[in-house]
């Protein structure tokens, strides 16, 4: 499973909503571009990247405490599942 995959996920079963997941989904996109190709980003462009994306980071956030606030049990259950990321 992608970084992007997970987030499709997330849409699926309705923890996180259509625009947020593509938002992060992009992020996700270019996470890998900047593990793979970290030589070639400028930094200022990364700074404009991070400045305007920062909120959806915020919003991802919001939503993960709210769910681990509500059934923190589940949580734990779901996570030692988890088979991690690619």
């Amino acid at each position: 499973m992608s970084y992007s995959d997970a987030f499709e996920v997330l849409k699926e079963n309705r923890i996180i909503d259509e625009k947020l997941a593509e938002r992060l989904k992009e992020m996700a996109k270019f996470r890998n571009f900047l593990v793979h190709r970290y030589a070639f980003v400028q930094k200022e462009k990364l700074v404009e990247i991070v400045k305007q994306d920062i909120k959806d980071i915020e919003d991802f956030v919001k939503v993960v405490l709210r769910l681990i606030k509500n059934s923190p049990g589940r949580i734990r259950t779901a996570v030692s599942g988890s088979r991690g990321f690619r």
